[in-house]
């Protein structure tokens, strides 16, 4: 059953933050996960930062997902990444 991870993030710096997403997009890739929708245009509906950017990742399943999250390669990414944006992210069963 397909797992779906959602972040919010708030890009701080845009240059720091152009470190972290190939490795992010690396590790996505290398753990089978497939974007299927993010972008620079939100249109809040209800109590949402528009100055935010959205992405939705579909993974296999929650465990693959958690394996994702919990992999050097994103934790490396995590590192490259702070203090460049605060993210928000949640896994979500695909049920």
């Amino acid at each position: 059953m397909p797992a779906y991870l959602v972040a919010e993030i708030k890009i701080l710096d845009q240059v720091k933050y152009q470190a972290y997403h190939p490795l992010a997009a690396a590790a996505i890739a290398h753990h089978g996960g497939r974007v299927v929708a993010g972008t620079r245009v939100v249109v809040g509906l209800e109590n949402v930062d528009a100055q935010s950017r959205w992405v939705i990742v579909e993974f296999d399943s929650l465990p693959q997902g958690r394996k994702f999250f919990e992999s050097a390669e994103y934790q490396s990414a995590i590192a490259a990444r702070e203090d460049a944006a605060i993210v928000r992210m949640v896994l979500l069963d695909g049920n």
